[in-house]
């Protein structure tokens, strides 16, 4: 006669008869042997008290969850959050139906994974599981159905009004090119720096789209060339100028050409084309 506890698989590999002993009361437990008294050579002592004959007091089976589970899961919006920590906390196991997955873990392979034996019981007590998921799940994401269309289509709206606002300034920056003010500023320059802000207004335009690769691809090109084109050709040239006016307070002779500045300009241009490549 041995003391066995229940759920185990080791039930299921020998031929045992279990013997069912009286419910445990208080009264019982104050009257049962100790270990040293069990284990004395008098089989009178061995045997105890007449009222402490009874069963053990079972052991329910505990479930334990961090506690930053169930805070972390609070916090999420009701709409995202996972139905995981209230489904767990409904989950309930029996000893019975522990026994089950024990059962079905040595007729696979008690010396393997039981993961196989777990799975089995999943796909036979499915529907009973069903039960304890939370009303509204499992919930299907929409992609199609967006909370923010509104801004959405702002966005798109406003980054159009943008490029075209940028294409007329071309054109007529371009119409009035040998107007005092642009031959000064140099008609190349603003060209490429206008060209830079057309860039980011289409780049803008397909941020608000729906994601693909192709999308995501261009995006980032005309994002960073557009910012590159608009502010690189700028400060190249304020330093020009900068430079120019420190060497003229000095009385000193300095020399710059327009190609000069456009090599500048490429060469930037260039190392990032190839940063976006690579």
């Amino acid at each position: 006669m041995i003391v066995w506890y229940f759920p185990d698989p080791l039930l299921d590999q020998f031929d045992l008869i279990p013997v069912t002993f009286p419910r445990s009361t208080t009264l019982c437990e104050e009257n049962r042997g100790t270990v040293a008294e069990k284990c004395s050579s008098n089989i009178t002592i061995q045997r105890g008290n007449k009222e402490g004959s009874c069963g053990y007091i079972g052991t329910p089976l505990k479930k334990l969850f961090a506690s930053e589970f169930g805070r972390k899961t609070e916090r999420e919006p009701e709409a995202t959050r996972s139905p995981a920590y209230k489904t767990l906390q409904d989950f309930k196991l029996s000893g019975m139906e522990m026994s089950e997955i024990f059962r079905e873990w040595t007729l696979i392979d008690p010396e393997g994974d039981n993961r196989e034996a777990v799975c089995t019981w999943v796909a036979t007590n499915l529907n009973q599981l069903l039960r304890i998921v939370p009303p509204g799940y499992p919930r299907i994401v929409d992609r199609h159905l967006k909370d923010s269309d509104n801004l959405q289509y702002g966005a798109i709206g406003l980054a159009s009004f943008i490029g075209v606002v940028v294409l007329i300034t071309i054109a007529l920056t371009n119409h009035w090119k040998e107007e005092k003010p642009i031959k000064t500023a140099q008609i190349n320059f603003l060209n490429l720096i206008l060209l830079g802000y057309f860039f980011l207004s289409v780049g803008s335009i397909l941020r608000a789209l729906d994601e693909t690769v192709g999308i995501c691809i261009a995006e980032e090109w005309l994002e960073v060339l557009g910012f590159v084109l608009a502010f690189v050709p700028l400060l190249v040239k304020a330093r020009a100028i900068t430079v120019i006016d420190r060497e003229a307070r000095q009385y000193r002779r300095v020399t710059t050409t327009q190609e000069t500045l456009y090599r500048i300009v490429a060469g930037i241009t260039g190392l990032t084309i190839i940063y976006l490549i690579v």
